[in-house]
């Protein structure tokens, strides 16, 4: 019967040969040797790093920081090597990922960043720098040794849930970036696509795992994300035509969103040069197709020069004199017409625009002209807007469709370029007849009211010029003047040249003076009648002889010049 462990030989058991007592073994020996020897070079180092440790000047060997090696810098190279890696902002970027179709950022502040790069570097200079030499000698081997990741000392646990958020939203945001993505390059005449981008799956999890690794372990920078593109897929020309080719469209501006849409270049492709490019590349790789580039004359670049680059018109009228209620008027009247854009062929109603003036839209009762006389009126002051406005139609060289003076001169303009309005009639209307779009500014302020008209330059400038003449409407005093009539010209000229291009009548306005500012002839005084004498007088032939009285004579009335009216007062009906 063999007994467990142990080996037959010849009938006779095996038994391994022991020492001699009393004797050791040489490998003992020489194990213990090296050991006492490795203990002694300890030892001696130890009390160099000891003797060396109070004169260390720089940060310990091997200490690491959010994935930086400051070990043997000095706390100001330290700092310095911080804030150039942006960490006195928490908002700048700490991981960035890199993916097919995008990529997106976790800021330090996301990845539980506690503090900023000065202090980072301070934590790295101080660590085992505490206690007495003994333990500060300890601590250098250690980092001599072992090295040093203080990362946790400067970031706390970052926000899972918010990261998490983060990488979801950077994931499908890529994934829809690789069906849409179409680089076009119009120089080089080539479209760049990703083969077989609906093949390409981004897995959220495993991104999410690649950027809490980075962040955890403090490897702070830039991670790449390589997904799997083992599938296969042949050129479909039909899908690839309608993902990038494209009829050539010029920018243009659109109105309601006050931007300009870029504009489209006209893209073709030869199928057999597509999918010679396609078969050679592989899947997930970009793939350059040379295509035909027809390139839009108007683009985005170019219009953005052209719109609304130019002052067209500026006027600047007084509001001097106004009571409160009338620049509360005037006010929301510029308002009303402010940044107002009219495209090419498109009219601007002023009542319209305004729309009817009431206590509850804002307006307020204010000195006004209604038929001949000055009353308050709710609105009182707006016809002062309507006119700076016609006035800068004019200079702007805008087609003028309806336009009606005023019954009374006003103040704040020349002769012949106001405009009054009324609700409903008469109203102030113009078209943008120009090529581009302008913009209406106007504003009140400093006690004016300002309106500008903006757009694109045509070649041409606007001087406006007028001319008076007194009338004379009352048939019973013929030489008395009672108002004045007025004729408005446009005089344009070559912007180059300065040469007179066309003299354009505004037509001839007519104001009427106010019955008191009328200056009418004193009538004659009537003559006392003569008394017929009662009897024949008696001639006396020594009394004195009297002269005959002549007639009086009245000299003409002088012609009475334009009177400007008070700022308060204007009309609103013709």
């Amino acid at each position: 019967m063999k007994r467990k462990g142990m080996h037959e030989t010849g009938g006779f058991q095996a038994v391994p040969e022991q020492p001699p007592a009393g004797k050791k073994s040489r490998k003992g020996l020489i194990a213990g040797g090296i050991i006492g020897g490795i203990l002694l070079l300890a030892a001696a180092l130890f009390g160099v790093a000891m003797a060396c440790v109070g004169n260390v000047e720089t940060v310990y060997p091997n200490v690491r920081l959010g994935g930086y090696a400051l070990g043997g810098l000095y706390y100001e190279e330290a700092a310095e090597l911080l804030s150039l890696a942006d960490w006195t902002y928490p908002e700048r970027p700490a991981v960035s990922v890199e993916l097919p179709g995008g990529g997106f950022d976790v800021t330090y502040r996301q990845a539980g960043m506690l503090c900023d790069g000065e202090t980072a570097a301070k934590t790295a200079y101080d660590y085992g720098r505490s206690g007495n030499l003994f333990s500060r000698t300890v601590a250098y081997v250690r980092c001599l040794i072992a090295g040093k990741d203080l990362t946790g000392d400067v970031f706390g646990a970052p926000d899972e849930d918010l990261i998490e958020g983060i990488v979801q939203a950077g994931v499908a945001e890529a994934q829809a970036n690789l069906m849409d993505d179409v680089e076009i390059d119009a120089k080089a005449e080539t479209v760049t696509v990703i083969k077989g981008a609906s093949y390409i799956h981004l897995d959220t999890p495993e991104v999410f795992s690649l950027v809490m690794k980075a962040v955890r372990d403090g490897e702070f920078g830039t991670v790449s994300y390589a997904p799997d593109t083992t599938a296969e897929t042949d050129l479909d020309v039909k899908q690839l035509r309608e993902q990038i080719c494209a009829e050539k469209k010029d920018a243009y501006y659109d109105k309601d969103a006050d931007a300009i849409v870029p504009e489209t270049v006209g893209i073709d492709f030869s199928e057999a040069d597509a999918k010679s490019a396609w078969d050679a590349a592989t899947l997930g790789q970009p793939v350059r197709i040379p295509v035909t580039v027809d390139v839009p004359e108007v683009t985005e670049e170019s219009l953005k020069k052209l719109l609304f680059s130019t002052k067209l018109a500026e006027k600047g009228t007084s509001l001097a004199g106004s009571s409160a209620n009338r620049i509360n008027n005037v006010e929301k009247a510029a308002g009303s017409i402010n940044n107002i854009v009219l495209m090419p062929g498109e009219q601007l109603s002023y009542n319209e625009t305004l729309g009817q003036r009431t206590k509850e839209n804002g307006y307020l009762a204010a000195g006004a002209y209604a038929n001949g006389a000055v009353v308050q009126e709710i609105g009182g002051g707006i016809c002062q807007v309507s006119s700076t406005l016609y006035y800068c139609t004019l200079q702007a060289n805008l087609q003028i469709d309806k336009r009606t003076c005023h019954y009374f001169p006003v103040g704040y303009l020349p002769a012949g370029f106001d405009a009054t309005v009324s609700w409903k009639s008469p109203d102030f209307k113009f078209t943008n007849d120009r090529e581009y779009p302008i913009r209406i500014l106007s504003w009140v302020e400093d006690g004016q009211v300002y309106v500008e008209i903006w757009g694109t330059d045509d070649g041409t400038y606007v001087e406006l010029k007028n001319s008076s003449w007194l009338m004379y409407t009352n048939d019973e005093y013929p030489e008395v003047a009672t108002g004045y009539k007025a004729q408005a010209y446009r005089w344009i000229y070559d912007s180059k040249t300065n040469e007179l291009i066309e003299k354009k009548s505004e037509g001839v306005s007519t104001y009427n003076y106010h019955a008191e500012d009328i200056k009418y002839p004193e009538p004659e005084p009537t003559p006392e009648p003569t008394p017929e004498p009662t009897s024949d007088p008696v001639f006396d032939p020594w009394a004195p002889v009297m002269p005959t009285p002549s007639p009086e004579v009245t000299p003409p009335p002088e012609a009475t010049p334009p009177v400007t009216p008070p700022p308060d007062a204007e009309n609103t009906a013709p």
